[in-house]
């Protein structure tokens, strides 16, 4: 009976170093699919938009008015997240 390099043993079972190198790279790509659908899990969960909200510019040729004035006056000069006036 001659040895095969790659089997050994009595019923032609595979080598362990031939196991891990079939076994690694699947566990490999295992892990990565697990992973990518952890992270893309991730990227569709909402992001609290939290800052400044950028405004364009606008036309306002009253702007200087009485009525425009007394307005901006009465503004509250922040707002809190929930609306309320400090």
């Amino acid at each position: 009976m001659t040895d095969d390099p790659v089997t050994s043993g009595r019923h032609g079972r595979l080598r362990p170093v031939v196991l891990a190198a079939i076994a690694l790279p699947v566990a490999l790509a295992l892990a990565v699919a697990v992973l990518g659908v952890i992270a893309a899990r991730d990227m569709d969960a909402p992001v609290a938009q939290t800052g400044p909200l950028p405004l364009p510019p606008v036309s306002a040729p009253d702007a200087a008015s009485s009525t425009c004035m007394r307005l901006l006056a009465a503004l509250p000069s922040e707002l809190d997240a929930s609306g309320d006036a400090r």
